[in-house]
C-alpha cells in the first residue's frame, strides 16, 4: 500500500494544460487530486474540506487572487 494513499494535494493553475499535465504526472501517487483554475475556486475547495491538504502547487501568477495571495490566506 502507497504511504500517501491518505493524503489530498491542491493544485491551482489556470491554464488548463498546465492541470492536465500536473494530474498526469501525479496519476500513479495514490493521492486525491483537489483541482482549482483561481484562487477562488481553490478557496471554496477548501472550505468544503476537513482537513488542510498534505500539498499544495500553486501557479503565482494568475488573474484575480494569485498564488501568493491564496498562500496567505
Amino acid at each position: 500500500m502507497n504511504h500517501l494513499a491518505s493524503y489530498k494535494f491542491l493544485v491551482v493553475d489556470d491554464v488548463d494544460a498546465n492541470l492536465f499535465a500536473i494530474e498526469t504526472a501525479l496519476a500513479d501517487i495514490d493521492a486525491e487530486l483537489l483541482l482549482a483554475n483561481n484562487g477562488e475556486a481553490a478557496l471554496e475547495l477548501l472550505m468544503r474540506e476537513t482537513e488542510v491538504p498534505a500539498l499544495a502547487l500553486i501557479d503565482v501568477q494568475m488573474p484575480g487572487m494569485d498564488g501568493y495571495e491564496l498562500a496567505q490566506l
